[in-house]
């Protein structure tokens, strides 16, 4: 209950923050700092929203690399119980389990990787945005 109460403040926050922004109607000839700014938060906006198809789909990915990864180990377990430890069978499913383990590795260093570029590319727009205000509440 608190979260949603805590997620609904933070999304008024921000919307407020942003109509702030934006009802702003600066001429860009007399204030360029404040058209700059705007511009700025504009791309990092943009920038953002491509971070976070990034995460989506690198989520997606090792989503799939761990189901994958769970069905690698299930024939190796298997060719284990019928084959026995030594059966080349047995052999080739479990470096065929050891490959999907290194892509479930990988596509876990690659979600982790767009997280903290989305996560850094929020605080750049977060701080775009009070620079804006700032010069905003200047130009005034």
């Amino acid at each position: 209950m608190k979260n949603t109460i805590v997620l609904a403040a933070l999304a008024a926050s921000i919307v407020t923050a942003s109509g702030v922004v934006q009802a702003d109607d600066t001429n860009p000839v007399t204030h360029p700092v404040v058209a700059y700014d705007k511009h700025e938060v504009k791309e990092l906006s943009k920038e953002l929203n491509k971070d976070a198809t990034q995460v989506t789909a690198t989520d997606q990915s090792m989503k799939d690399q761990k189901e994958f990864l769970d069905q690698r180990r299930t024939e190796y377990e298997k060719s284990l119980k019928e084959n026995g430890s030594e059966s080349d069978i047995t052999k080739d499913a479990l470096k065929k389990y050891k490959e999907a383990e290194k892509q479930v590795h990988k596509s876990a260093h690659k979600h982790h990787k767009a997280v903290h570029e989305m996560n850094e590319d929020q605080k750049d727009l977060n701080h775009a945005k009070h620079e804006l205000n700032e010069d905003v509440n200047s130009a005034r």
